[in-house]
């Protein structure tokens, strides 16, 4: 391939006209010149175009035509040090905007994404988490490395975010994989599926389940304490969507049953307005 087809195909995989890849230091028609192989350019003109097309030098210099090479040679550096300092935003979009994806692309794409889904869910924004979560799958088939942990993982989060009041309608069980390499991640699984006699060390799981077992028993003014230390914990460390919805839920309910009708008004006011931000 040309320096001049390689520009033009750069160009155009950018969608980009010769007017807007010419700027304002060169002419259209020498870009033109320059792609039909009519024209040779001098290196700071390339230097230029380069940069135009975000692009290194080297690439159009060497008799490779594998651009993704030279992208990666550029970047993978940054890519890994963002990634291992948790910047999954920074990986997603440097690896967007390369032409391509290889395996090791993206698997590190599918894992970015899926920790973007994962604290997008946390806050809340479950509309943005699936969006995540599909982008997620779509890298991890992909690449030939074993993401059935993050698939595991994907499975339990979409399902919530998906179906926020009866998660477990869309959740298939059988598919998750109990050997989870994250603790929180495992309790969160043990939490979905309504395991009471697991030993949380998630204070508001722990606490949650103390409380659905005084529910399960009718005893609602016992349950009330356990619950709102839950809704206290659930706010600190590591927030938790779900988890605090589903508390509002039972305080609600309790509130009811006990005929607090002023506190189970507030908790249902709660509750509605955590499904209103679900939306985002």
């Amino acid at each position: 391939m040309t320096l001049g087809e390689k520009i033009k195909e750069a160009r155009k995989s950018l969608k980009m006209t010769q007017s807007r890849l010419a700027g304002d230091k060169i002419t259209r028609n020498m870009i033109s010149r320059i792609e039909s192989g009519s024209a040779s350019p001098s290196l700071e003109t390339i230097k230029y175009i380069a940069d135009r097309l975000s692009l290194p030098v080297s690439y159009f210099l060497s008799e490779s035509e594998d651009i993704l090479f030279y992208e990666k040679n550029e970047w993978m550096k940054r890519i890994y040090e963002a990634f291992s300092k948790g910047d999954y935003a920074f990986c997603i979009n440097k690896i967007s905007s390369f032409s391509g994806v290889d395996n090791e692309l993206a698997y590190i794409a599918a894992i970015s994404c899926f920790e973007l889904g994962r604290d997008a869910f946390m806050r809340g924004s479950l509309k943005t988490a699936v969006m995540h979560f599909e982008s997620s799958e779509a890298f991890s088939c992909k690449t030939v490395f074993d993401l059935r942990t993050i698939g595991a993982l994907i499975e339990m989060y979409k399902s919530v975010a998906m179906n926020i009041q009866a998660p477990l309608l869309e959740f298939n069980d059988e598919k998750y994989i109990e050997s989870l390499n994250s603790t929180y991640d495992f309790e969160m699984y043990k939490y979905l599926t309504q395991d009471h006699n697991f030993e949380y060390t998630t204070p508001c799981f722990a606490l949650h389940c103390k409380a659905k077992k005084k529910i399960k028993e009718r005893k609602y003014q016992e349950a009330i304490a356990p619950l709102l230390e839950a809704a206290q914990a659930a706010f600190t460390g590591e927030y938790n969507s779900f988890a605090a919805f589903s508390i509002y839920t039972d305080l609600e309910q309790c509130y009811k049953q006990l005929y607090d009708f002023e506190n189970a008004y507030r908790y249902s006011s709660k509750r509605m307005s955590m499904l209103e931000g679900f939306k985002t």
